[in-house]
């Protein structure tokens, strides 16, 4: 497995903008909430991965290459910026 490398993007929620960041063992390219279940069509190539499955399955899935067998994230922090509610922060 690789080391951790920094990874960081944004998606469109609820009239305003999350921004993510993360480390991760493969490349990151975007993260959804698990209340987007079910989660969108990926783009060719891509897939989406829950970093923890099972019971201790984590409430967010990962965007990452479609290739990526072994997959670990830690530290993600996600900043609501221009929500109705800024009390939407996650972390």
């Amino acid at each position: 497995m690789s080391a951790f490398q920094p990874y960081a993007g944004e998606y469109d929620y609820g009239g305003g903008t999350v921004r993510w960041r993360c480390y991760a063992t493969a490349p990151v390219h975007g993260v959804l909430p698990a209340e987007n279940r079910p989660l969108p069509s990926p783009p060719q190539g891509q897939k989406w991965l829950n970093p923890a499955e099972g019971p201790r399955r984590a409430p967010f899935a990962c965007l990452v290459d479609e290739t990526v067998t072994e997959f670990s994230q830690i530290l993600l922090q996600m900043e609501a910026h221009g929500l109705a509610s800024e009390g939407a922060r996650a972390g």
